[in-house]
Parts: C-alpha cells; sequence; structure tokens
C-alpha cells in the first residue's frame, strides 16, 4: 500500500491527490462544486483536472448560469485533499479567489481587480444592443507600457466583454474591436502598435471565451481618431472601441 501512496503523491499535476494513510477501499464521497467569476476556459481546465485525479469516480452538471457554474460529483479523496488540490489549482492558474466549505458543499469565487473606468456585462450589454442606433461602447483596456500585452485589469475588462458577448441578442452578433492610442510617438509606430493591440483582445476572447474568431472583426487606427482632440496624450484616447455590427444570421 506504501507504494500506491507514494505514487498518488507524485502525480501532482492532477487537481486532487490522495493522502500518504487513504485506502484505495475508502468510500466514494459526494461534493458539490460552485465555481463564480471563472472565465469558462478556466471552468473547462478545471473540470479536466477533476475527472483525471486519482480516486475520482464520476461527476455531472448541477447548475449553469453566466458568471456561476456547480456540479456534483464523487471521489475517494478526503476533504483535505480537495482543499489542497483547489488552492493548487487556483495557484497554477495565477487566481487570487476566496473558498468557503459548508459539509460537502465548495463555493470558489475569483476576485477581479477593477481598474478606472471598469464597465461591467450588464453596462456593456445595453451599450451594444443591436436596437439601437449605433450600437457601440468604448472600454478602458489597459496594455503593459508600449506593448501589447494585457494588464490583469484589462483582462478583467475583457471577461466582462466576454460575458456580454455570450447573452441574449448579443450571443450571434458580429463585432468590430478597434484599437486606439493617444499621439505619444510617430503615427506609424502608434497604427502598427493599436493593431496589435486589436489583436491581442480578439486572441483572448476566443481563448477565454471560446467565441467564434469569424465574429470579430479587428483593426488598429492609432490616434486617428482621438477620442479627446484637445488633450491628443490623454489618457481616454489609449481605448478599444466595441462596435457591433449585426447579427451573423444577416451578415453572412
Amino acid at each position: 500500500m506504501r507504494w500506491r501512496a507514494k505514487a498518488v503523491q507524485c502525480s501532482l499535476a492532477a487537481l486532487l491527490v490522495l493522502s500518504p494513510a487513504m485506502s484505495w477501499s475508502q468510500l466514494r464521497q459526494e461534493y458539490q462544486l460552485a465555481l463564480i467569476n471563472f472565465r469558462p476556459a478556466d471552468i473547462l481546465e478545471i473540470e479536466r483536472h477533476i475527472m483525471g485525479f486519482a480516486g475520482y469516480v464520476d461527476h455531472r452538471p448541477i447548475e449553469q448560469m453566466m458568471r456561476r457554474v456547480a456540479f456534483r460529483y464523487q471521489t475517494r479523496a478526503a476533504p483535505a485533499d480537495l482543499r489542497a488540490g483547489l488552492q493548487a489549482m487556483l495557484d497554477r492558474l495565477g487566481h487570487t479567489a476566496r473558498m468557503t466549505f459548508a459539509g460537502n458543499r465548495y463555493e470558489v469565487e475569483r476576485i477581479v481587480t477593477r481598474g478606472d473606468g471598469f464597465r461591467s456585462a450588464d453596462q456593456i450589454r445595453p451599450a451594444l444592443d443591436p436596437d439601437k442606433p449605433n450600437p457601440a461602447i468604448d472600454l478602458t483596456v489597459e496594455f503593459a507600457f508600449d506593448s501589447a500585452e494585457l494588464t490583469e485589469q484589462a483582462r478583467a475588462q475583457l471577461d466582462e466583454l466576454g460575458w456580454a458577448l455570450h447573452d441574449g441578442q448579443l450571443r450571434t452578433g458580429r463585432f468590430a474591436l478597434y484599437g486606439h492610442t493617444d499621439a505619444v510617438g510617430s503615427d506609424a509606430y502608434n497604427l502598427d502598435l493599436s493593431r496589435r493591440r486589436a489583436e491581442a483582445v480578439g486572441r483572448y476572447l476566443v481563448r477565454q471565451f471560446r467565441i467564434d474568431r469569424q465574429r470579430l472583426a479587428l483593426e488598429g487606427f492609432g490616434e486617428r481618431r482621438l477620442k479627446n482632440r484637445d488633450t491628443p496624450f490623454a489618457a481616454e484616447n489609449r481605448r478599444v472601441e466595441v462596435v457591433n455590427l449585426g447579427d451573423t444570421a444577416r451578415t453572412w
């Protein structure tokens, strides 16, 4: 039995592991796990690991909402291993989260860091309503200095956009993502930078929210469409503009 426990301890890539003292004959236990504020890609990753860890028996979804997904599963793993495994997975994904436990019910809520000018999904959806004239919204998407690398605040803002694009009338829409810069630097440099930033936003939505790439039109305008022309170096000029281009059923 000792060699079995040792082998299980080596499988740290799995979400949950058995403790050295645990017996394979231990009765299976049933847990309910709710994940809140996690991106669809993260949820799939967590589910894959749950299905692959030692002692796993079965699992099935019991609740699926926009920001909350819950499922019930059975395993031979002990509660302490469950908690340790969940924390290890959060660390690996780079998330800060609040975990609460009550009996066999576990709830994990991802904590989001919000920057200035943050727009929630509830604010984005009506702005992009296809029934209103010129449906569009400017989002403050922060990048690392002089690059197209998304910051944590940017990812939090794009999460809201991703959830909005999955909801209601927007689910079948096609959208333009326009990158804009301020007037610091040359026109050619800013044009290239804004294009790379628009592409970074599009890649994020495709990877994290499984949004069809064909639904997104990406373009950069550099400093050519300043929001604040009186102050060309103003931070509000550095933004991503989202425009509803219409329903894919009508567009294609």
